[in-house]
């Protein structure tokens, strides 16, 4: 963990309810922590599985090969072309060519 985990009493003595895998069991099965910058620190990615966890570090390993080709290798003195590596990297998303069935659940309260 990069940082403490900061604990407020309020006025009546309880505590905030803040992540924080030392005092919730539940909090140390998070497969990906990322907390809200915001007081009481929460984990904004809860709902992460290990498939959605699998993609999303598939993704990222995805955009640092095209950007690492932005960057000069050593001895060089230029970059590569730049038009073309963001080109590359902005390109339509493919998830419904590789998705054929999309569910959509639409909730309304009355």
């Amino acid at each position: 963990m990069l940082t403490e985990v900061y604990t407020h009493h309020r006025s009546d003595g309880s505590e905030f309810e803040v992540w924080d895998p030392k005092k919730n069991h539940l909090h140390s099965r998070d497969l990906m922590p990322i907390l809200t910058p915001a007081f009481p620190s929460m984990n904004s990615t809860y709902t992460v599985s290990e498939s959605t966890l699998r993609i999303m570090k598939r993704e990222l390993l995805r955009g640092f090969a095209i950007t690492s080709s932005m960057y000069p290798a050593k001895g060089e003195n230029k970059c590569s072309d730049l038009q073309k590596v963001w080109t590359e990297l902005c390109q339509p998303s493919e998830f419904f060519k590789v998705r054929f069935y999309v569910v959509c659940v639409l909730v309304r309260v009355v």
